[in-house]
């Protein structure tokens, strides 16, 4: 099996699956799975893949990513908007970092992205790791497309959370943390939202199997070979519209099956 790839078969990939200039796309994967790249360091490998993604949406495209800091969530630590590590993988936080990023100011469940509407995508004002106000609602709203690298799509798509906290399904539900955050030279503890599940619930995740097969049959997902992975995409509108509609019909088509154990139940 061909392992290698270089700079130029990222671009391609990424443009047979349809991605153009102008484009706002939500990037999220694991590069170690598309094997080795025919770079001389780990540096030169984070490069290529910022110059790819930049040379395929353009001047006038957007490039959001996940920067999440879940590890903060029940301690003490201060929340820094420049400074706090992202534990969404190598490249989420080399694009952190990257000139012009604009980062969603959330201790836990925050995104970031660098384009020409990166502000309008991340610099609001919600405390809400999904809903109205946010930055998937954002994405949802200017047609972005969601693209997975190397990693299969229902294993990364946080997007169908959005779907969740809009349909109302029962057993989420919003929790508010105080949180220590800095803003400027000061730390203060403040209020921020997280959608979570309930703890006594015996919940099975179906890894988004079910939600998956219902969307293939009404939309395209497109996917591309690269090195020893597949690049994929779809739109975020598409599959968010699709995802409502199945889990209106069915609140627990996120899960295995509907849970025994219901804490929220009266």
């Amino acid at each position: 099996m061909e392992s290698h790839y270089s700079k130029q078969d990222i671009i391609d990939s990424y443009r047979r699956i349809g991605i153009r200039n102008g484009d706002t796309i939500y990037v999220t994967g694991n590069l170690s799975l598309l094997g080795l790249m025919d770079v001389s360091s780990k540096g030169e490998l984070l490069r290529n893949h910022e110059e790819a993604l930049k040379e395929v949406v353009g001047e006038e495209g957007t490039i959001v990513f996940p920067t999440h800091s879940f590890y903060l969530c029940n301690t003490d630590e201060v929340f820094d908007l420049g400074r706090t590590v992202s534990e969404t993988g190598v490249l989420s936080e080399h694009l952190r970092v990257a000139a012009g990023a604009v980062r969603q100011f959330h201790p836990f469940a925050s995104r970031a992205a660098i384009g020409s509407r990166a502000s309008e995508i991340c610099d609001l004002k919600s405390r809400q790791s999904f809903g109205y106000g946010t930055p998937f609602q954002a994405m949802i709203d200017r047609e972005a497309r969601f693209v997975s690298i190397a990693m299969a799509p229902n294993l990364n798509c946080s997007i169908v959370h959005q779907a969740e906290i809009v349909v109302g399904v029962p057993y989420r539900y919003t929790k508010e943390f105080i949180h220590p955050v800095r803003r400027g030279e000061t730390v203060a503890r403040e209020p921020f939202y997280h959608f979570v599940t309930y703890r006594n619930c015996d919940i099975v995740r179906n890894r988004n199997v079910k939600i998956f097969n219902n969307f293939k049959k009404h939309h395209k997902m497109s996917e591309v070979k690269c090195g020893r992975g597949k690049i994929y995409a779809y739109s975020m509108a598409e599959f968010f519209q699709v995802t409502c509609a199945y889990l209106s019909r069915d609140l627990y088509g996120w899960l295995d099956e509907p849970p025994r154990d219901r804490p929220y139940q009266k």
